[in-house]
This record gives structure tokens, C-alpha cells and sequence, in this order.
């Protein structure tokens, strides 16, 4: 009979464990704020902007995208990773030259690229 209680009650810990530690993640992402990208030329910058344009010529039913250059940006940045919201100039394939925002999410601690969005303004 103590074996249920016993489960229950790690199970009850467990949850406010859990819902405890989103809610100070979450305090701590409302208190950051987008700041301006200083340097598009960086090496990390750099390297962010041309995943979000390769990223979207390879999972957009093989149309090639090519960066002609990248215009502006900003970033959030937390302990855990960071935001990128990038206005670039890009040619698709068989159209025109056009103006583009990407964003890409950078974790820093499993260290990978995702690209969240790329859409024509």
C-alpha cells in the first residue's frame, strides 16, 4: 500500500519540478531583449545568415536561393541560445530579386541551426 503513495507523491514533486523550472525559463526570456546586429560581416553572423538562405533552397522543393546580401538584423540572445531575425536581399530561382526576412534559432549548447522562418516581405 506505501508503494502508491510513495509513487504519487514523486510524481506530485516531479510536476513542480518541471512547471517550476519553465516558469524561471520563462521569466528569463521575457527579460531579454532584440537587440541590433552591430556586424553582419562577423563569422557567426555570417555563418547564420547563409544556413537560413541554404537551409531554404534545400527543404523548398529544391529551388535555389542565392544571398546577394544581407541588409539588417537583430538577435536575442540567452544563456541557452539565440534568436536571429535577418533582413537579407536573396534571388530565388526564375524570379526577381527580392527583400527577405529569415529567422534562425542558434543553440548554444547542443549546438545546431534551425531555421524557424524565410518569407518574402
Amino acid at each position: 500500500m506505501r508503494s502508491p503513495l510513495l509513487f504519487r507523491v514523486a510524481l506530485l514533486l516531479l510536476f513542480f519540478f518541471f512547471f517550476t523550472s519553465q516558469a524561471v525559463a520563462q521569466r528569463k526570456l521575457l527579460q531579454l531583449e532584440w537587440e541590433p546586429i552591430r556586424d553582419l560581416n562577423d563569422p557567426s553572423i555570417v555563418k547564420v545568415i547563409h544556413f537560413a538562405v541554404s537551409e531554404q533552397s534545400r527543404t523548398h522543393w529544391g529551388l535555389a536561393y542565392t544571398l546577394i546580401s544581407a541588409e539588417s538584423g537583430e538577435q536575442l540572445s540567452g544563456p541557452e541560445g539565440a534568436y536571429y531575425l535577418v533582413k537579407l536581399k536573396v534571388k530565388p530561382q526564375d524570379e526577381d530579386v527580392g527583400i527577405f526576412q529569415a529567422s534562425v534559432y542558434e543553440s548554444k549548447t547542443q549546438n545546431y541551426l534551425q531555421l524557424i522562418f524565410f518569407m518574402r516581405l
